[in-house]
């Protein structure tokens, strides 16, 4: 780019391209390239020769674009006090502290800086002052729409154009209007200069800015302590600020969204700060604006949507029930009855379920384990159990033992099972399930291969359950823990997991390693035939069957299957009177064979074939 090219124009040809930009609502502006200022040692030159040695770059800002944020990632604009009249930055540190900003952001590619960027002094041709002027009045674009770059010093609160920037660079675009920037919207950084200090200026700046209005920003900047050079400057930005808010709803209005799909932009990639009713009323579609995500259900319905409108384009019936939509917009919208009642009982149940965990719902949805309180959770919070199965994106595991879900509730959750594929641990102990829950979490088991551990103790399951989990099983290839002790599966249920051990079946193939049959009254002719079993397939790592009355024959069928263990390779397994604690995999009980088959009735002669038949197993009798 020449000198020539920056510098030589007409005051007609001036004149020409003003009256152009302003009818398309544009402002061209030169900036430094982001090289030429890591490149420069002390302090860069001004505009002339900065043009003359090809650093400058020419850009044509939109104003609609500007307001919106488009500029925001490549561009920076700095504001800083002119600490001399002829020289903005005698000491260098300015361009330190701008070299130091765009070597933590590297994505910056071009700088705005008035003396680097603008023709300065009193040579300034005719054609060059109406393009200043141009520039100047349109600067707003520059601090709304860029990252900025705050350098105040002490003089800096006292200045009119520095206060004014500062404004601009805190505020954010949207159909609402100018509002604070904050969180991700925030676009401004601060570097203190000079006697100025951090913790002291910089947080007066944020005080007397961040949160003016409009209409509070022109009442402080107006007052006659705010100093200006030239006063006609002062007069023009704060005409200017009167008409800003009106811009800038322009930017975000129904008719720019229009604008900015007739150019292709999608949905997805709308930016965010319209509001829900500007672009429904623009020519993007309901559908667009869901599917993109740029929009929610609720969103969508404050924006002016009706129920059968979301579900036509899309929405669930729980999506609707979660914007806000009552019972009857749920019918008018051709749901069923039964569908409203049902989604209405479930969001009910979810609500006394986070009460009780003392959540917030997007808190359950993402934590990875919950665990509810004990004797505190019944059927009524089972429907919101099973929404966060079906709806969260984390869950490892839950525990919800020692509470009374029942055989309702029981279903409930297990029927979300089915469709969950991240849970690797439940613990639903002691909550009253009964046989037909028993059956659904059989069957959810059976379609489930994420769950790496299951405790069902103590539910009242029945002989039933046995058949239809020994089946369950056989298809399943996580499971590794199994607990259904106390549930009076009897001699029917215990001879159904006998079946299932059988090397045949290759239950213990699959992966399961732990498994508690504890206390479920299976007598002597299924305890045999589970010695049978684990005769031919012993490959637990811990089998809890105590306190099942196995009796003489069944703990011989115990002795055979130990002493048939012992002749295919060492392997060790605990033994003692007492009951065994819960089996917890490690590395130090990965060849561990752990059985507990104390208070069966075994007589002496059989515990003292057990003991000799366990010389390199460890086992409870």
């Amino acid at each position: 780019m020449s000198q020539e090219s920056i510098l030589t124009i007409s005051e007609a040809e001036a004149n020409q391209q003003v009256a152009c930009e302003r009818e398309k609502a544009v402002c061209t502006f030169f900036f430094v390239k982001a090289d030429a200022v890591l490149s420069a040692t002390e302090t860069l030159p001004v505009f002339a020769t900065l043009g003359s040695e090809e650093k400058l770059a020419k850009h044509e800002l939109d104003q609609g674009e500007a307001y919106r944020g488009s500029y925001a990632y490549k561009f920076l604009a700095v504001s800083h006090r002119w600490e001399d009249a002829s020289v903005p930055d005698s000491s260098g540190q300015q361009l330190h502290a701008v070299k130091a900003y765009l070597k933590v952001h590297p994505e910056v590619e071009f700088v705005w800086f008035d003396f680097w960027c603008m023709p300065q002094g009193e040579g300034r041709g005719p054609g060059e002052q109406i393009l200043f002027d141009w520039m100047l009045r349109n600067v707003n674009m520059l601090f709304l729409g860029m990252k900025t770059l705050l350098l105040p010093d002490i003089s800096y609160l006292a200045r009119f154009w520095t206060q004014f920037e500062a404004w601009l660079s805190m505020q954010r675009g949207g159909s609402d209007g100018l509002k604070p920037a904050a969180g991700e919207d925030r676009r401004y950084e601060i570097t203190c200069l000079h006697n100025a200090s951090k913790g002291n200026e910089d947080e007066k700046l944020r005080e007397m800015w961040s949160e003016s209005t409009p209409a509070e920003a022109r009442e402080k900047l107006e007052k006659p302590d705010v100093v200006v050079t030239n006063q006609n400057d002062k007069d023009v930005q704060l005409q200017k600020i009167a008409t800003l808010e009106t811009d800038v709803r322009s930017a975000w209005s129904a008719a720019a969204a229009t604008g900015l799909r007739s150019k292709g932009v999608s949905a997805s990639d709308l930016p965010r700060g319209f509001s829900a009713q500007a672009l429904i009323e623009s020519d993007y579609t309901v559908r667009e604006l869901r599917e993109s995500g740029t929009l929610s259900d609720h969103e969508l319905r404050m924006g002016g949507c009706g129920a059968l409108e979301l579900r036509n384009a899309g929405a669930s019936i729980l999506g609707l029930s979660k914007a806000g939509f009552d019972q009857q917009d749920l019918l008018d919208a051709d749901f069923c009855a039964e569908d409203v009642r049902q989604i209405e009982n479930e969001l009910h149940s979810l609500k006394r379920l986070l009460e009780k965990l003392h959540l917030r719902e997007e808190e359950a949805l993402s934590e990875p384990h919950l665990t509810g309180p004990s004797k505190r959770l019944d059927e009524d919070h089972a429907l919101g159990i099973a929404h966060v199965l079906r709806h969260s994106k984390s869950i490892q595991s839950l525990r919800i033992q020692k509470n009374s879900l029942g055989g309702k509730g029981g279903k409930m959750i297990a029927e979300a099972l089915e469709d969950n594929t991240l849970l690797q641990e439940l613990n639903i102990e002691s909550n009253e399930l009964g046989p037909e829950a028993g059956k659904a979490f059989a069957s959810a088991l059976s379609k489930n291969s994420s769950l790496t551990s299951m405790k069902l103790y103590d539910n009242d399951l029945g002989p039933g359950f046995g058949k239809v989990m020994a089946s369950a099983l056989k298809g399943n290839c996580t499971l590794q823990t199994l607990d259904i002790s106390f549930n009076r599966l009897e001699t029917l249920g215990g001879k159904e997991i006998a079946l299932a051990l059988s090397a045949n079946n290759g239950l213990t193939s699959n992966g399961l390693t732990s498994l508690n049959l504890s206390s479920n009254g299976i007598g002597p002719d299924a305890g045999t035939a589970i010695g049978q079993a684990l005769a031919t397939n012993l490959k637990l790592m811990y089998f809890d069957v105590c306190q099942n009355s196995l009796g003489v024959h069944g703990g011989q069928a115990i002795v055979e299957a130990l002493e048939r263990a012992a002749r295919n390779g060492p392997r060790h397994v605990s033994a003692s009177a007492e009951s065994l604690p819960p089996y917890e995999p490690t590395a130090s009980t990965s060849t561990t064979t752990v059985f507990d088959v104390s208070s069966n009735g075994l007589d002496d002669a059989t515990k003292r074939k057990l003991h000799e038949a366990a010389s390199e197993i460890t086992c409870r009798v």
